[in-house]
């Protein structure tokens, strides 16, 4: 895959109820980019009646301050290589995960590669049970090229 000049970024976000973060930390055994706590609202509406939420946490690790590539197979490539072994951890943990990419591709000329994401890397995504999120940001300019 060829790169691009714009930002690059992988991250997978694990939301986890009747944990905090340090626990899912401990659990892991990787230090996180982002934690955040999920506070409980009063009341959940579901097709069962009301609910009252529970408290959980957020835990994120994101690959920008780890990989300096543009290409975002090995954005992906480093995610999968540290979380595909922890499979049954996370399992353990009973997470919704989510893996998101950032993409900021500038234009050059008239022609943009597209985003290509290798089809072992969106295996090894599903392996995880996780959903994919892609946030594509074109930039027609970049900044201080006048």
């Amino acid at each position: 895959m060829n790169g691009h000049p714009g930002k690059v970024s992988a991250t997978l976000t694990l939301f986890c109820f009747g944990a905090t973060p340090d626990a899912i930390t401990g659990n892991l055994g990787l230090q996180p980019t982002a934690t955040d706590y999920i506070k409980p609202s009063p009341i959940y509406f579901t097709p069962k009646g009301n609910l009252p939420t529970r408290e959980g946490a957020t835990w994120s690790y994101e690959t920008a301050s780890k990989i300096s590539s543009s290409e975002i197979e090995k954005h992906l490539r480093h995610l999968l290589s540290l979380f595909l072994p922890l499979k049954e951890k996370l399992k353990a943990l009973q997470a919704k995960i989510c893996v998101r990419i950032y993409w900021e591709s500038i234009l050059a000329g008239s022609s943009l590669a597209g985003l290509q994401i290798p089809a072992d890397c969106v295996e090894g995504i599903a392996e995880l049970g996780a959903t994919l999120d892609i946030q594509v940001v074109k930039i027609s300019k970049v900044k201080g090229a006048d």
